[in-house]
């Protein structure tokens, strides 16, 4: 009889699936009550809306999404879709996890495999729980995160059998991303001034106003920062108003901390590059969304060729220096290809540069979740000597 736990079948993937959905139900409450700060156990689970009790039998997941047509019993308001998302792709998760790091019926049930597949799903799961609490409030709670570090520096020691790695990639992350945040504001305030100060302030909270069409103003026309009367900043909200602009959250760096105690350094070093890459194109996108909802993308076009134009001739300049330095005129220099990339980096610099007081920053910790699961599955076959 074909054991479903060893042997690649149907039942098995049935079974992760399951269990995934289970525990991505799970995920979403853990996520949502470490940001409210509240307990995991009580009170029980109720509606956003009408605070009423959900029954044990509106709580099986997906299908009572889809049997209440994602709307509250009692209240008729709409259930988030957050909730069935997160469940059918920690489903996912599980399956694809199962299928690369479980048993393959090849090899024997060891200690060794199991406990990598246990391993990368407490991993995994950890960062879908932060993704959903940077998305939602770009907050990485340290509840989530602490413990998953100290499980990973124990996962570290005894499955993989390399805790020195996981600690030196640990104190890496914490150098780096103070380094990043302090340096990074430096820079930020000389480039475009300090976010925090009051002028700046009201600057933003009136831009913000004129976009929503709170401040009638012509197609040309200025808004007079100095007509205090026309609107009190003092109306904003009370959770942003002690808020500081961060270059770079200290969420993120316990974040990359956490990578670093699953993978060790050296897929560390993969997950920040391809972290780095994702939320750059990721950043680019939302605040290209943001100007076109406020009608400012015709802004980005002289910073954008201007960019273009810049980053392009640096890069065509250093490969023809470099290709006179060559003794062989044959090699073939990538001019194409490498001014097809200082194209694309010079737009993104023009569009960040031309954005940079429209919105808030793009939450970093999706791009670098989405950087460690690169790191998680192909780090091995990059750094061969990783974990």
């Amino acid at each position: 009889m074909v054991d479903i736990l060893t042997y690649s079948s149907f039942g098995r993937d049935v079974l992760a699936a399951v269990l995934g959905l289970c525990v991505g139900s799970f995920l979403n409450v853990l996520a949502l009550r470490s940001l409210a700060e509240q307990s995991l156990i009580s009170p029980p689970s109720s509606c956003p809306h009408c605070k009423h009790q959900i029954e044990f039998y509106d709580l099986i997941p997906v299908v009572s999404y889809l049997m209440l047509n994602g709307k509250c019993r009692h209240c008729g308001k709409p259930i988030h879709w957050q909730y069935p998302l997160v469940e059918v792709f920690t489903a996912a998760t599980f399956v694809i996890l199962l299928h690369q790091f479980g048993p393959n019926g090849a090899a024997s049930d060891t200690f060794a495999v199991w406990g990598k597949l246990i391993g990368m799903t407490i991993f995994s799961c950890t960062l879908i729980a932060v993704c959903i609490t940077d998305f939602r409030e770009k907050l990485i709670p340290h509840e989530i995160t602490y413990p998953s570090m100290l499980l990973g520096i124990v996962y570290s020691g005894v499955v993989v059998g390399d805790v020195s790695s996981a600690l030196i990639g640990i104190g890496v992350s914490y150098m780096l991303f103070d380094f990043l945040a302090f340096y990074g504001l430096k820079l930020y305030i000389a480039m475009y001034g300090d976010p925090d100060n009051p002028q700046e302030q009201k600057k933003k909270v009136l831009f913000d106003r004129d976009r929503e069409g709170l401040i009638v103003t012509g197609a040309d026309q200025e808004i007079d920062l100095h007509i205090d009367h026309v609107f009190d900043i003092t109306d904003e909200p009370e959770d942003h108003a002690d808020e500081q602009f961060e270059v770079m959250g200290g969420g993120d760096a316990v974040l990359s901390a956490v990578i670093a105690a699953w993978l060790g350094v050296q897929s560390l070093a993969l997950a920040l590059l391809i972290g780095f890459l994702a939320g750059t194109v990721m950043g680019a996108s939302y605040l290209i969304y943001e100007m076109y909802r406020g009608k400012l993308l015709k802004t980005c076009i002289r910073p954008t060729a201007i960019g273009i134009v810049i980053m392009v001739s640096l890069v065509e300049a250093l490969m023809l220096f470099l290709k006179n330095l060559i003794p062989d005129s044959t090699i073939n220099m990538p001019w194409l290809q490498l001014g097809a990339a200082a194209a694309a980096c010079g737009a993104l610099l023009g569009i960040l540069r031309a954005g940079h007081g429209v919105s808030k920053p793009f939450p970093f910790g999706p791009p670098l979740a989405f950087g460690a699961i690169v790191a998680m599955f192909y780090g091995t076959i990059i750094f061969p000597g990783a974990q």
